[in-house]
């Protein structure tokens, strides 16, 4: 498994196939299913620890319902952040803290898992101030590192994860704008919104050293075909491929029109 972390600095994400051997994959994926198929959840959203304290916390217990049938996912899951790969990703790209680990299922659908956004972003709230209860707070530029784990084949038109590549630059790049004071803020949770802040403020980002313009050039251009539908910004992943990116970049999850799509997260 070969990791680059320039390719990842430069990027905001890199893809890795069989991450996960057939087997493996196979076994996580009959075992998630099995144990989410015997729990109410209207999300269809199952999450396994939350945080790996939790695990052994009463709070966790009593939370979740924890009981005896429910250790052998646990088992599985805790057991696969020990496996060779996920420990040569963390290496290779200094992951730290490993806080959360839980696993998705996408119904079969023509709309799409999520628009073309960032995360930490406020979810678009026309005030950073509302996010955080009236409290001013800085903008975060720190990322959170998200590994998936695709247990079911992912592509082109079923499911595929898209990411604008350099855009975590951007996302930093607004960020900074809004905490130096040199814009007021405004919402950049999609895509749309980022290009329209990137346009307005080409001359305060070169001048600032924020980004340079091949930089903004690049994310003007591409950032508009990514709107339109192109699909060059999609990642094929077969089962048992890995991607991990910057959560601080543009990207979106695609419909899956044909299978049902299952993902599993690590976050650092």
């Amino acid at each position: 498994m070969k990791i680059s972390n320039q390719n990842y600095i430069e990027q905001g994400y890199l893809l890795i196939p069989n991450f996960f051997e057939p087997s493996l994959t196979a076994k996580i994926r009959e075992q998630i299913l099995t144990y989410s198929h015997g729990k109410n959840n209207q999300y269809a959203v199952y999450k396994y620890p939350e945080k790996f304290r939790r695990l052994l916390s009463y709070k966790f217990f009593q939370k979740n319902d924890f009981n005896i049938s429910d250790l052998k996912i646990m088992l599985t899951i805790i057991l696969s952040t020990r496996l060779d790969n996920l420990k040569k990703l963390r290496k290779c790209l200094s992951l730290k803290k490993l806080y959360l680990i839980d696993s998705y299922l996408s119904a079969i659908t023509n709309n799409n898992i999520t628009k073309w956004h960032c995360d930490q972003a406020y979810g678009g709230a026309t005030d950073p101030g509302l996010y955080f209860n009236g409290m001013r707070e800085l903008l975060p530029i720190s990322h959170i590192n998200r590994v998936f784990v695709y247990l079911t084949n992912t592509e082109v038109g079923n499911g595929c994860f898209s990411y604008l590549p350099g855009s975590h630059k951007v996302g930093i790049a607004i960020r900074n704008m809004i905490n130096m004071n040199l814009i007021e803020y405004r919402p950049f949770y999609e895509l749309k919104d980022g290009l329209a802040i990137v346009s307005e403020n080409r001359k305060i980002l070169s001048e600032s050293k924020l980004l340079d313009q091949d930089e903004i050039n690049y994310f003007l251009n591409h950032g508009e075909l990514a709107l339109s539908g192109r699909h060059d910004y999609c990642l094929d992943s077969p089962a048992g491929s890995m991607i991990v990116f910057n959560d601080l970049g543009y990207h979106q999850g695609t419909a899956p029109t044909k299978t049902e799509r299952l993902v599993m997260r690590y976050w650092f």
